[in-house]
């Protein structure tokens, strides 16, 4: 079910009945597949060389230790999970969130300048969004979300569905 490539990739089956994955420990990985499981619970504190995670579809509330990635995470895709609220502000290396069909209500992705490509659909409780400072940001894809309040900071073009 488990498989460590080398020390810096880790990934799992997909449809695999793992509950929950600790990886704290394994300080070298960049990269973690884990999408398609039953996963409620993921653990990746101090993975600070981490730029690229893969955990939708699973049963996820939240990352442990998600703010450890904060230098090198570039590629975070966590649909399909059960999140209520998602702060990956001051991810200056952030590129890609797909954080899309969860049950968002509030999400902030202030300060991340590189951010390209953020996708929040079908999140219908979403009524806040902070991109402040995300200069790079074309229009968020919102369709299916009802945002009611976005703080747009220095992003001009903002739109919704």
């Amino acid at each position: 079910v488990t498989q460590v490539t080398d020390s810096t990739h880790y990934g799992t089956s997909h449809g695999s009945n793992l509950t929950g994955i600790d990886v704290s420990g394994l300080t070298s990985i960049q990269t973690i597949q884990t999408n398609t499981n039953s996963l409620a619970s993921l653990n990746i504190s101090g993975l600070t060389a981490l730029n690229y995670l893969d955990c939708d579809v699973n049963h996820l509330t939240s990352i442990q230790g998600l703010s450890s990635t904060l230098g090198n995470l570039a590629k975070l895709y966590c649909a399909g999970n059960n999140f209520t609220s998602l702060n990956v502000s001051g991810f200056t290396n952030l590129y890609y969130l797909y954080c899309n069909n969860n049950s968002l209500t509030s999400l902030s992705v202030s300060g991340c300048p590189h951010l390209q490509q953020l996708n929040v659909t079908n999140n219908t409780s979403l009524t806040s969004l902070n991109v402040t400072g995300d200069t790079s940001l074309p229009a968020p894809s919102t369709n299916g979300s009802t945002l009611f309040k976005v703080d747009a900071g220095l992003i001009g073009n903002i739109t919704g569905p």
